[in-house]
């Protein structure tokens, strides 16, 4: 595993606001030591361990004498630890991964206590978000990801007069990108909010996951039990011409060759592609139809076809499982689409939550419901009460 140690020095500065002097305030500036080191561990994936030390000079602060006036003599401290990795895990599976410990605090001041800690600055923070991608077929780019970022309690000012409550927050997406395009949904739960805001978030979150897999679903099954009305649809929104139907020439007198006769000739149409499947010719119009599958083709079973006549062995019809037509795309994207497999065990795993998303919806629905019926109810007594 290889390693690599760094380290880095840097000064930086911005303008001061007024401070209600006669001379121009300098600028305040910024002064950051860091050491690290970094770890491939893999092709693919990283990490880096780093340590830093930041102090912000000339800050402006109250003048003790004279309260009218501003001087900058205050000074700021932030210091801690990083650590992140990130990378692609398997093909089309990356995540990125980071905590953070941070102190920060005044150093030198006329106004607050040195040693308070600065404001809306968490000691602990920790963010994880991943995400897969589908690498080919008919729904390549299209991804989904998930991701939790925790926020530790923070200072609401620099008095530290009050405190902000951590918080934990739950992200997902739902992508599509294709050269230049890219659309994508996304989701937020904040899992320590108020239970009414908590509850909304996950209704909104099953509602709409639900809805976009279920209509993939819906459509899929649509299509295949309307095959006949489906089919020349597809064709002819995808631009593709409909391919004559494969059928055997009648020989008076001559039976149907041997399988074995028949896997030969459809050996010989695609050589070093290995037979999957058969489908047996069921009239005597009908065809051999030898399933595929060629080195190069990432589906178990193959997008390649052989049709061969069932009297001489004749290939009337070869379906290339490499180059479909683009009505073949979409048809292939079926079964991946309604059963959930596109995207391997991570799709599957979603549609067990799509599965369950009528119930989900049904009982944040119910508290939703509770809420505003609790809401209404005592303006109601209310208004009994006044009446005469």
């Amino acid at each position: 595993m290889p390693l690599s140690l760094y380290a880095s020095y840097s000064q930086s500065f911005q303008p001061a606001g007024s401070i209600f002097a006669n001379a121009l305030p300098k600028p305040e500036e910024g002064t950051q030591y860091e050491v690290g080191i970094k770890a491939d561990l893999s092709n693919r994936l990283s990490s880096t361990l780093a340590f830093y030390n930041l102090t912000r000079t000339n800050v402006t602060t109250a003048d003790l004498n004279n309260p009218l006036l501003s001087i900058q003599v205050g000074e700021q401290r932030s210091r801690g630890i990083e650590f992140d990795i990130s990378g692609e895990i398997l093909p089309g599976w990356n995540m990125i991964a980071g905590y953070a410990y941070t102190d920060a605090e005044v150093t030198k001041d006329n106004t607050f206590a040195v040693g308070d800690l600065l404001n809306n600055i968490p000691k602990h923070s920790f963010n994880l978000w991943t995400t897969y991608e589908i690498q080919s077929g008919g729904l390549k780019g299209f991804g989904i990801g998930a991701g939790v970022f925790y926020v530790g309690d923070r200072q609401g000012d620099l008095a530290n007069t009050f405190e902000l409550p951590s918080y934990l927050r739950t992200d997902a997406a739902i992508f599509y990108k294709r050269d230049r395009f890219r659309a994508a949904l996304n989701f937020k739960i904040k899992w320590n909010a108020h239970l009414k805001r908590t509850n909304f978030d996950i209704h909104k979150v099953a509602g709409i996951i639900a809805a976009v897999f279920l209509t993939m679903i819906a459509f899929t099954g649509v299509c295949w039990n309307f095959w006949d009305f489906s089919q020349p649809v597809i064709y002819a929104a995808t631009f593709t011409p409909i391919p004559p139907t494969p059928v055997s020439q009648l020989i008076k007198g001559k039976s149907p060759l041997r399988l074995d006769e028949i896997l030969k000739k459809a050996d010989a149409a695609l050589p070093g592609a290995a037979t999957t499947y058969m489908s047996l010719p069921q009239t005597p119009e009908g065809v051999f139809r030898v399933g595929k599958k060629q080195p190069e083709e990432t589906w178990e079973y193959g997008r390649s076809q052989v049709y061969l006549d069932q009297y001489t062995g004749k290939v009337v019809q070869l379906k290339n499982g490499l180059e479909p037509s683009r009505a073949d795309v979409v048809f292939n994207s079926f079964s991946p689409m309604h059963y959930g497999t596109f995207g391997g065990l991570p799709t599957r795993i979603l549609y067990i939550f799509v599965g369950l998303s009528p119930l989900i919806l049904s009982i944040t629905g119910f508290v939703m419901w509770w809420y505003r019926y609790k809401g209404k109810n005592p303006r109601e007594k209310s208004m009994k009460m006044i009446e005469p």
